[in-house]
């Protein structure tokens, strides 16, 4: 009998409690059900986030930064010599998501049910807000932050104030996905595609489109779990543009898009002594070839992607050996391998920037927090313990880290 998988995928107790699903609405003006849902009447929205839509300077607005999944952001420049702590809070209880925008560094208190807001330079907070619901994951688009959970999407402004909430029915899957754009907000559990009206969070449309662990690069979204599917979005709906060949393997993570590839990583179901439990794949955008295939002994996380380079880190996921083997590699985009770091424990997704590299323990691995000249792989600098299980963003000049009850902000 094969071993059971983790509970947790890599993506970890925060996406599971990131779930959502369809099968009623309720607005802040009252509740309705799916069987009324709007499409060609519905009144079109006025909030317009463009396809094309990226992150802005200063901010690290998701847990893989944009809706490109890269890992890297292209505006920051965090410490590449041992920093110190500029400032460490306490937010009371158990941090479970983390972004930061438009000055603040934004989590989810899951202890308190409450989003809590922090000044990025003085880590103060400025606001906490409860939030109804079982909200879990944060992604910050344009003015609005989301708070995401199994039930319920809640809109809130950057100041907490709450623009709509709309609770969707619990289905018992782990992670949702979040594109905003063009008036609509789509949302991807494992089995469907989910629409909603980003001025007012009504449900406007439920489909089969089976995209799950999404991303785009502004053009087509790219997803799936067993099998992997280009689509592209024609005004409001989605039409299947390619289909990639399914080879037992699912994905794990999130997919990352960059320069006409995709990168996907992904977990074999059925471990044998005879295959890797892991592989990273690169697909061709325009017609789902597949260019490379990478194996893994243990299974990657999401790739952190940068001028063609992805930085791949592996752990054991599998229930007798969570946390253990992990490696963190830098491959060319032909598959070639340019360094490769192991600490025999595993590690978490990396986030890059300002050609730095940096990664830490996935789970309780006791691998430390590392960053890494990125074309070298040359150590620079390495903590042991910050914090507990630590969350990873890089924003201007500091390298956050959310874990425990904890925020820390490194600086040089």
């Amino acid at each position: 009998m094969s071993p059971e998988p983790s509970p947790t995928p890599s993506l970890g107790r925060r996406s599971l409690l990131g779930t959502v699903a369809a099968a009623g609405i309720g607005t802040l003006a009252g509740c309705s059900t799916v069987d009324g849902l709007l499409d060609d009447d519905v009144e079109p929205p006025e909030r317009r986030v463009p396809a094309g839509w990226k992150p802005a300077r200063g901010d690290w607005p998701s847990e893989h930064y944009g809706f490109a999944q890269t890992c890297h952001n292209p505006f920051a420049s965090p410490p590449r010599s041992d920093p110190s702590a500029d400032w460490e809070v306490d937010i009371g209880g158990v941090v479970d998501s983390m972004v930061v925008a438009a000055g603040r560094v934004f989590v989810w208190n899951e202890t308190d049910g409450a989003v809590v807001a922090l000044d990025i330079d003085t880590g103060d907070e400025r606001w906490r807000r409860s939030v109804p619901g079982d909200a879990g994951s944060l992604q910050f688009v344009t003015g609005r932050l989301y708070a995401g959970g199994r039930e319920r999407l809640t809109a809130l402004s950057a100041d907490g104030e709450r623009r709509w909430s709309t609770r969707l029915a619990e289905s018992g899957v782990w992670g949702y996905f979040l594109v905003e754009r063009d008036g609509w907000v789509f949302l991807f559990p494992p089995n469907e595609t989910l629409r909603l009206h980003a001025d007012t969070g009504e449900l406007v449309e439920r489909s089969d489109h089976y995209v799950y662990r999404t991303a785009t690069d502004g053009s087509s979204l790219y997803g799936g779990r067993s099998t992997f599917r280009a689509y592209d979005v024609d005004g409001r709906a989605l039409d299947e543009r390619w289909t990639a060949d399914s080879d037992g393997y699912e994905t794990y993570g999130v997919p990352a898009v960059n320069d006409g590839l995709v990168y996907r990583s992904t977990n074999v179901l059925s471990p044998s002594d005879s295959e890797p439990r892991g592989r990273l794949s690169v697909y061709d955008t325009s017609d789902g070839t597949r260019l490379v295939q990478a194996p893994f002994e243990q299974t990657p996380q999401t790739p952190a992607v940068e001028d063609g380079v992805a930085y791949v880190a592996t752990s054991g996921v599998w229930s007798e050996t969570i946390g253990q083997d992990g490696v963190l590699a830098a491959l060319a985009a032909d598959g070639t391998e340019r360094w490769r770091f192991d600490p025999e424990a595993g590690l978490r997704t990396p986030v890059v920037a300002d050609g730095t590299v940096y990664t830490g323990p996935f789970r309780a691995s006791g691998a430390p927090l590392v960053a890494f000249d990125a074309d070298s792989g040359d150590e620079l600098w390495r903590r042991d313990r910050v914090v507990s299980d630590p969350e990873l963003a890089v924003a201007d000049e500091t390298l956050y880290l959310a874990g425990g009850s904890k925020v820390v902000a490194l600086r040089d």
